[in-house]
């Protein structure tokens, strides 16, 4: 989380990112050729409520690239800014050369938690192209630079009457790895098909228990 006077901090309406949340539960991948750490990070707090914490919420459901020989972030790629259905950024991700107008680009792929299946710059974290990769989803589109276009509807409220999907698991979790082959340029994603009703709730910041604004209902 950035702190007070970092870039990005903001991306956070008041103090909100001192109690912002984005843990990192989940492993990243290394770069020996570049020396370059890439490692994802999880929703921001409180869960399914962002009256308080309006903005971005850097660097929340991101993936950073960390020069390991100074600690400095050489760039981040952000997949759901603003955060609303727990979708994180923590599936693993995988280090790839793909083709792009017939030159090969050393890529970072992920199938994120939100549905959609990205393929970045690993050099500089530029969006290449997305895909959506489960059968049910409706939260959102992309646009041209990757970031997503939320539809207003699936957005919780306090009487919620939108099933949105994916639903709280996301259409991957980071708990069911994939894999990726380099031989047939394939790669292998178990995907969760699910839907939910994401419920506002009162938030209230307690110090030591889970910061939630809601919850999530089977539909």
């Amino acid at each position: 989380m950035p702190d007070t006077g970092e870039p990005g901090v903001e991306t956070w309406a008041g103090e909100s990112y001192k109690t912002g949340g984005a843990a990192t539960w989940a492993t990243g991948s290394y770069e020996p050729a570049t020396k370059t750490l890439f490692w994802t990070t999880g929703n921001p707090s409180p869960d399914w409520s962002g009256d308080t914490r309006a903005g971005d919420n850097l660097y929340s459901d991101s993936v950073l690239a960390v020069d390991i020989e100074t600690g400095e972030r050489k760039w981040h790629f952000q997949f759901t800014p603003h955060d609303l259905w727990d979708y994180d950024g923590n599936s693993e991700v995988w280090l790839v050369d793909v083709q792009v107008n017939e030159q090969t680009v050393p890529a970072l792929v992920q199938a994120n938690r939100n549905g959609y299946f990205y393929v970045l710059d690993r050099r500089d974290g530029s969006f290449l192209h997305a895909s959506q990769y489960v059968h049910q989803l409706n939260w959102a589109t992309l646009d041209e630079n990757g970031r997503p276009v939320v539809n207003p509807a699936m957005k919780p409220t306090e009487e919620p009457t939108q099933r949105v999907c994916p639903g709280l698991a996301g259409g991957n979790n980071a708990a069911y790895a994939g894999a990726y082959n380099p031989d047939t340029g394939l790669a292998y994603v178990p995907t969760i098909e699910s839907c939910m009703m994401f419920r506002k709730g009162v938030v209230v910041f307690v110090e030591g228990i889970p910061f939630f604004g809601g919850r999530a209902d089977p539909d």
